[in-house]
């Protein structure tokens, strides 16, 4: 990623500073629970 696209590895690196320094998700993202639940959901598990 970063050889390929080394703009959008610098934003998602901030973007994850950003979270760990403030502690909230970006707008618009899915908390990984979520996500988990609804892999699960879709597995049949």
């Amino acid at each position: 990623m970063t050889q390929a696209a080394p703009e959008a590895h610098r934003r998602m690196l901030q973007g994850a500073e950003q979270t760990l320094r403030t502690g909230e998700l970006p707008a618009g993202s899915v908390p990984a629970n979520d996500v988990k639940a609804l892999i699960r959901e879709r597995l049949g598990l």
